[in-house]
């Protein structure tokens, strides 16, 4: 039981600084050129290389951890919301990829490691 309380508050720690964190960061310390050019590093290269391995991650264990794609789509549409605009629904469809990406990932992940206690 510690080990998972233990796992999951390190996901949680971890979804917490990539999807609030840097968003922040970006923000505050970027100026407006630079701050659009970390956006985009975030929305196009961290964010979703981060949900793929939450993904695979929580695919390990899928009946523990099943939650943890939609978290981490939740946590980027907070992050949105608090950082950026309130009004902005174009990043709903950002928030679907990474669930999606996240669920795909944890499929595949599980069906990996499925074939491979069969095969051996």
């Amino acid at each position: 039981m510690k080990s998972y309380f233990f796992k999951v508050l390190l996901w949680i720690i971890a979804a917490t600084m990539i999807m609030l964190g840097l968003p922040w960061l970006a923000k505050m310390f970027a100026d407006s050129m630079s701050g659009m050019l970390v956006s985009m590093i975030l929305f196009y290269a961290i964010d979703p290389v981060f949900s793929i391995v939450m993904g695979a991650c929580a695919g390990q264990d899928i009946k523990g951890y099943w939650y943890m794609p939609i978290g981490n789509a939740g946590l980027f549409l907070l992050g949105i919301w608090l950082y950026m605009s309130k009004d902005l629904t174009q990043f709903y469809s950002y928030a679907v990829v990474y669930l999606a990406l996240g669920l795909v990932s944890m499929i595949i992940s599980l069906f990996a490691r499925k074939r491979i206690r069969t095969k051996y």
